[in-house]
């Protein structure tokens, strides 16, 4: 299992960040490196994949990423929406873009986890308006291509 916090779109200090450079100051190996498989490789490109089409308003992109049976669940403002990804690639593709429209749009990958053909990501947000978002995306390998299977969000 691989686990590291990498951020190429923003950088934001966290406990986590805080707690790596102190185990590695102290000598600790292994568990927060960047790994450098296939795998890692697969899901930091998709969760890069994810905050470029969301910013630009790619839909096409969203649509390649997302599996076909993928579910996509939160609370935006208190409220429960649940169903498939659909309605989010619609809305990122049908307005103008976050990067057209000016927005000051950041993103930051949290987390990865990556276990053999499986892995988890969280990625926060900012710019969508006056409401930020924490998303997890469960990925999975099928077929040699990485997948969003699962999409939970809140935005507030």
């Amino acid at each position: 299992m691989n686990t590291f916090n990498k951020s190429t779109y923003a950088k934001k200090p966290s406990l986590i960040m805080l707690l790596q450079l102190l185990a590695l100051s102290l000598g600790a190996s292994g568990v927060w490196a960047e790994p450098s498989n296939d795998n890692s490789a697969g899901v930091q490109a998709i969760a890069d994949a994810y905050i470029a089409a969301t910013y630009e308003g790619d839909a096409e992109t969203l649509r390649k990423i997302f599996h076909e049976s993928a579910v996509m669940n939160g609370y935006m403002d208190g409220k429960l929406l649940m169903s498939g990804p659909e309605p989010f690639i619609e809305q990122m593709g049908s307005n103008p873009s976050l990067k057209a429209s000016g927005a000051p749009y950041k993103a930051a990958i949290d987390y990865i986890d990556v276990s053999g053909n499986i892995g988890s990501v969280t990625i926060s947000e900012t710019g969508f308006g006056p409401k930020s978002f924490t998303n997890y995306l469960h990925v999975l390998k099928q077929d040699g291509e990485w997948k969003i299977v699962s999409k939970t969000f809140t935005g507030e």
